[in-house]
């Protein structure tokens, strides 16, 4: 039941971009992408040796 309520979490999300306008997907796809990578970016520099 724990995996499918992570899976659920991680896709249908991605199914509420279907529902959006496309003026507003491309408003907000780049902050979303640059957030993703610094996000990551953060992940990266938190598990690594550097603290």
């Amino acid at each position: 039941m724990n995996q499918l309520i992570l899976w659920s979490l991680l896709i249908i999300p991605w199914f509420s971009l279907l529902f959006m306008d496309t003026t507003k997907l491309r408003r907000f796809f780049p902050v979303a992408l640059l957030v993703t990578v610094i996000n990551t970016l953060f992940y990266q520099a938190a598990s690594s040796k550097w603290s």
